[in-house]
């Protein structure tokens, strides 16, 4: 997980009261006043003492060509100032400029320098800049994975520059960067081996090299920079940045990121002495050899923000203005950042969420309202920040006490909370009066929206996204993985056919408990009111028939070539990771007689399923009718902004916001469930699994329409939630592993987790 920033700000700037907002404006501009001088009351009805002025996002409309057609798109400031939005148009080798006007219209001009050149040859733009030499110039990858520059200084004539050590590397010296100086010598980045070489632009012979930080990034174009004979590049250790100068050889300056684990923004000189950096935290000036960094944009309150969205460039404007080009699922957007000095610097309006864990759909939903309601202000904290507890129960104690006492943040994320005990005592409130109408006009998912409504129609909760688990495979085994009396069944009768290919490694007791909990979760804890004995000693006895057929192991084993203490290293570190996964378990079933239990969130994860049906004849099949909720919402009855919590709850539900595929969840929206069928994918992706000795590669092509719509149909009639308590999960497998260690039976082990489960239910 990424560790925000801590921003070092001036004395002067904390006392004049400029804290977040979307920002402040540079001081050395003395045209605009700084936050915290308005002592007057604006028009907008702020009180006298407001800190006011931050800047403000707006979006620009894009050439209807490039959101209809273009399929590569840059934006840059070509050697005139004139701000130009390059794109080729669907596809067909044809590239065009739109140069923006200072009325925010797009003039269509030709760019034959890429037509004529790049436009005819096979293989990819990867991209387009502006060189300090006044020249513009492009990187485009051929067939062979050779990287070509194109330069021009005309906008009509293209020639490539002669290097031929760029020319001969191969996949073992490929480049990852590429800069054009002020003297016409080309800088290219090198990541494998880390280091930067400057080449003649004359005769394309090496003339220096320079340390390159490891960033694990596949383009460090976006940490390079030069400016007359200085070079800024990422540092040896990554955590910041060094600057060389390109006649001497020598570091003349540095710039160190704090707490900063990896480096994965843009940086540009920003004169002599100071530079800025753009990314997801937000856009700072930073001062020459040091750390001090002023925060300009915070973004928090920006696109920049935002989960989903990859930051393409930021082409600063002639009047402190920015302008951030950036993809957004599968569109191009321009945002332009302002400064409105009367706009508070700091957003009156307050609203809070908390959850358990981060969410990227909340996350991103938090983003986009408060971009488009400026004067709000949302704070979204999770247990992950909180410093205060160590489990996840001692979360949730601390989070009951809290709301019992009629506090708490305005909106719940209710993953893994006991919101049937939430709902009991009171402490959510009904949200049936926004959520009756989407339902009524077809807005949203019946199947998935109906499970929440109690018998009187009310409903307190409602998740933002859900997930199909699955299995793949033969029919006969997905049958018996169905219920735990099939699966013993099947196990103790097939004792010499594993039923799930295990890849080279051997599964353990405890993944095998994990993925039977999921699909047997109702049966085995029923109502949660209590839990039932009888039913866990089945549960564990079952997992003990399927283990021993799976020859499974209490422990994992290592995998080659780590050690056993590397081993254990890994699982510590991996633990966060796979306490989230619930339903995923054995690769993908290529042998007969096999099947292998996955989790659909997102048509990209249809690669290698609709593979296994179309060129090895297994069958796709949903679970006992079972869905996987995400970032199940809710409102604190206590809140005192409950019907602007309940907007927001709108707002994260609306068309707008679920059309937005981030990998972790299908749309409760309907109408962008429909849109996620038209979607196109246009890759190939694959796998290789070690089945008995034996290498199997899986070459997966895209699913085709026929079989997203397919699939998006079985979604439809999923009706039955696996609202898994995960105290409840934690509990279940922890006191297990004494009888899969041998160590007690499964009267005894069912008999401790009942206690157990059963006192913390009473609390």
């Amino acid at each position: 997980m990424k560790k925000k920033w801590i921003s070092i700000i001036m004395a002067i700037a904390l006392i004049a009261g400029m804290t977040s907002g979307c920002g402040k404006k540079a001081e050395d501009n003395n045209n605009q006043p700084s936050a915290g001088e308005n002592n007057t009351q604006t028009q907008s009805g702020q009180d006298e003492n407001v800190p006011m002025g931050r800047y403000v996002e707006q979006q620009l409309a894009l050439p209807e060509q490039v959101t209809g057609e273009s399929t590569w798109t840059t934006f840059l400031e070509d050697a005139q100032g004139r701000k130009v939005l390059y794109a080729e148009l669907g596809g067909t080798g044809t590239y065009k400029g739109y140069v923006l006007s200072d009325d925010g219209t797009w003039a269509e001009e030709d760019a034959p320098w890429l037509t004529n050149t790049i436009g005819k040859m096979k293989g990819y733009l990867w991209r387009v800049e502006k060189g300090d030499d006044g020249s513009l110039f492009a990187v485009f990858f051929d067939d062979n994975y050779t990287a070509h520059i194109f330069k021009t200084m005309d906008g009509e004539n293209a020639e490539e520059i002669n290097i031929p050590e760029l020319a001969s590397g191969g996949m073992e010296r490929i480049s990852c960067g590429w800069k054009i100086m002020e003297s016409g010598d080309i800088l290219i980045a090198y990541m494998q081996q880390q280091e930067l070489v400057l080449y003649s632009g004359a005769d394309g012979s090496a003339l220096k090299k320079f340390k390159l930080g490891k960033s694990g990034l596949d383009d460090v174009n976006d940490l390079l920079d030069v400016e007359g004979s200085r070079i800024l590049t990422l540092n040896e250790d990554a955590n910041g940045f060094a600057v060389y100068d390109a006649d001497t050889g020598q570091q003349v300056d540095s710039i160190l990121l704090e707490e900063q684990e990896y480096v994965d923004g843009i940086m540009r000189f920003s004169g002599t002495q100071e530079y800025l950096y753009l990314d997801p935290v937000g856009l700072r000036h930073m001062q020459a050899g040091g750390t001090i960094q002023e925060t300009v944009i915070d973004g928090s309150l920006c696109s920049v923000g935002i989960p989903g969205i990859a930051i393409t460039n930021i082409v600063v404007g002639d009047n402190d203005d920015y302008y951030v080009l950036y993809k957004d699922d599968q569109s191009v957007q321009l945002a332009y950042y302002v400064y409105d000095a009367n706009v508070a610097t700091v957003p009156s309006v307050k609203l809070s969420i908390y959850g358990l864990e981060a969410n990227d759909v909340i996350a991103r939903a938090v983003g986009k309202y408060q971009i488009n309601n400026p004067d709000v202000q949302i704070s979204y904290t999770t247990a992950e920040t909180d410093e205060g507890a160590s489990t996840t129960s001692d979360y949730i104690r601390a989070l009951n006490t809290e709301l019992l006492s009629g506090k708490g943040a305005d909106i719940l994320v209710l993953d893994g909370l006991p919101v049937d005990s939430y709902i009991e005592k009171g402490v959510l409130a009904d949200l049936s009066d926004i959520l009756k109408p989407m339902l009524e006009s077809g807005e949203l998912l019946e199947n998935i929206i109906n499970c929440y409504a109690d018998q009187d129609g009310r409903m307190y909760g409602i998740p933002a996204r859900f997930s199909v688990p699955i299995l793949v495979g033969d029919e006969d085994v997905m049958k018996a993985m169905s219920g735990l009396d099939t699966l013993k069944q099947y196990a103790e009768g097939h004792p010499d056919t594993p039923f799930m290919l295990t890849g080279g490694k051997t599964f353990t007791y405890e993944e095998l408990a994990k993925l039977l909990l999921s699909i047997n979760y109702q049966e085995i804890v029923g109502d949660g009111s209590k839990l039932d004995q009888e039913s866990v000693v089945k549960f564990l006895d079952t997992v003990q028939s399927a283990g021993n057929a799976l020859g499974a192991t209490v422990e994992p084993e290592p995998i080659p070539p780590l050690t056993e203490e590397e081993m254990k290293e890994w699982i510590a570190s991996a633990s966060p990771y796979w306490a989230k996964m619930n339903f995923h378990m054995g690769d993908y079933p290529v042998l007969d007689h096999s099947a292998a239990a996955d989790e659909m969130k997102g048509i990209g994860d249809l690669y290698i399923p609709t593979t296994m049906v179309s060129d090895y004849g297994k069958s796709i099949s949903t679970v006992n009718g079972l869905f996987i909720p995400s970032g199940m919402i809710g409102v604190n009855s206590a809140s005192g902004q409950s019907d602007l919590a309940k907007d927001f709850v709108k707002f994260l539900l609306s068309e707008e916001e679920q059309n937005t595929d981030l990998g972790n969840g299908f749309p409760v929206n309907a109408k962008s469930l429909d849109s996620w069928s038209t979607k196109v994918l246009d890759y190939i992706t694959g796998t290789s699994m070690q089945i008995n000795g034996e290498t199997i590669h899986v070459s997966a092509d895209a699913p085709t329409k026929e079989e997203i719509t397919s699939f998006i149909d079985m979604a439809r009639e999923l009706r039955v939630p696996l609202n898994m308590d995960r105290v409840f999960k934690e509990m279940i497998l922890d006191e297990s592993k004494a009888f899969f260690a041998g160590s007690a039976s499964a009267e005894k082990a069912a008999d401790a987790i009942c206690k157990k489960a059963n006192t913390y239910q009473a609390e």
